[in-house]
């Protein structure tokens, strides 16, 4: 069995797209997974990702937004 790693995903790599925000997006991914429902649901607004995966963060909701756009760019989110 091969164990699949985030960093030799080719979707993860790509998120280079999101420029300035790529490592945040990185960052992320994974703490919308851990968030998510047994389904593998989340809500997808900038403001209820942030307080659900980060509420302490210093981002902005606006960085929320571009990452979590910069995701479903690449395929990571639907």
């Amino acid at each position: 069995m091969v164990a699949a790693r985030l960093g030799s995903s080719l979707k993860f790599s790509a998120l280079a797209v999101a420029g300035r925000l790529s490592e945040f997006a990185q960052l992320l991914f994974p703490l919308m997974i851990t968030n998510s429902n047994d389904f593998g649901r989340q809500s997808s607004d900038p403001f209820t990702v942030r307080f659900s995966v980060s509420p302490t963060s210093v981002r902005s909701e606006a960085d929320f937004e571009a990452a979590i756009r910069a995701l479903h760019l690449v395929g990571l989110v639907a």
